[in-house]
């Protein structure tokens, strides 16, 4: 296993100039074929342009449009009957028929290894002493999947420009607490059971599937995991110090606002409350919904931003939060996210033991 055999595959839309740090941070650590598919193409043709004329990123970055051709690829999927009737208006159906669709290229380009991420994730090493790519020649011969846990972002301030620059605090991951840990993530501040929920989005993580045996293109099982893996014994989930994935869901305000009030109103998902009074994307949806946007704000400080001081004391005191280190100099003197975290507990290296589901 070499670094050129590591591949990613994400579909995109919207990009703005912080998703340059996107794709460089990824090339820096190995990820010598980016796949991307633009859900929009005619909405980003400057960011496509950017990437096929640049000297360092036109040979590593394969820009796939939604056009015709790849829609005929996407129909030609034995999975596409499944999700062709949400295809148009529900976005992770595309995103899971993309992927499939770019596994004809991986199969014929010879990846090792391809990661599914979103362009607001960023795999990143947990602890400096174990590289990403290093970390992939060390997975046993017999594990087809690796799940990386998902730190959420934990923004500081309403004006964000570049969030993988700017965003250096993070909750901490359910994989990397214990069981009674993870219950008090549930639990609010002042005691009263199901009326909190600290990740915003999904605390699943995000996986790499190993291609050896991806002879033919599939539709992964979902946008995080691409084996049903409830009973798959070759599945392994790295809580031990390797990569994690770095989510930045709502970064800065006006990206916040966009999302729910953008192009994607009519696209975004139904979001299910989960028993939570304080569910981020229900009351987002309702408040637009009752065109009420004006209040966007007021939920991102109450919900994203955590602006309760009594509620951030807490999670700081209990070691949910981690800072990570400020950004570092790249190749060429471009600013990139740090490889590490401040104060950190030192994590055991790497323990590739027997999976259990996720």
């Amino acid at each position: 296993m070499t670094a050129s055999s590591l591949a990613l595959v994400a579909t995109v839309r919207g990009l703005d100039g912080s998703f340059l740090t996107w794709l460089y941070h990824h090339y820096q650590h190995g990820f010598r074929r980016i796949y991307l598919v633009f859900d929009a193409p005619d909405e980003d043709r400057e960011t496509i342009d950017a990437i096929r004329s640049s000297a360092e990123l036109a040979g590593a970055v394969l820009c796939i449009e939604n056009d015709a051709r790849h829609q005929e690829r996407v129909r030609s999927l034995p999975q596409y009957g499944i999700l062709e009737a949400g295809y148009e208006r529900t976005v992770v159906h595309r995103q899971m028929l993309n992927v499939g669709a770019v596994m004809h290229h991986a199969i014929e380009e010879g990846i090792g290894w391809l990661l599914h991420l979103d362009s607001d994730e960023l795999l990143a090493p947990y602890s400096p002493g174990v590289p990403i790519a290093r970390y992939f020649e060390q997975v046993p011969e017999r594990t087809d999947e690796v799940i990386f846990p998902n730190f959420e972002a934990l923004p500081e301030s309403e004006q964000i420009g570049d969030p993988f620059l700017e965003t250096t605090l993070f909750k901490k991951s359910p994989y990397y607490m214990r069981y009674r840990e993870f219950e008090l993530l549930y639990t609010a501040w002042n005691g009263h059971s199901g009326t909190f929920k600290l990740f915003n989005a999904y605390i699943t993580g995000k996986s790499a599937l190993r291609m050896r045996d991806a002879n033919v293109p599939f539709v992964p099982a979902s946008v995080h995991h691409f084996l049903p893996i409830r009973f798959n014994k070759n599945v392994h989930i790295e809580d031990a110090g390797g990569p994690i994935v770095l989510h930045d869901p709502h970064c800065g305000l006006n990206r916040f606002v966009q999302r729910f009030t953008g192009f994607n109103r009519d696209r975004v998902n139904t979001y299910d409350g989960r028993g939570f009074t304080e569910d981020l994307y229900r009351q987002a949806a309702e408040l637009v919904l009752e065109g009420r946007e004006h209040e966007l704000p007021s939920l991102y400080r109450r919900l994203v931003m955590l602006d309760d001081p009594r509620l951030r004391t807490r999670l700081h005191d209990q070691g949910f939060l981690l800072r990570r280190s400020p950004p570092h100099e790249g190749a060429q003197g471009r600013l990139l996210p740090a490889p590490s975290f401040e104060k950190d507990p030192a994590p055991a290296a790497p323990s590739h033991r027997t999976t259990r589901s996720a």
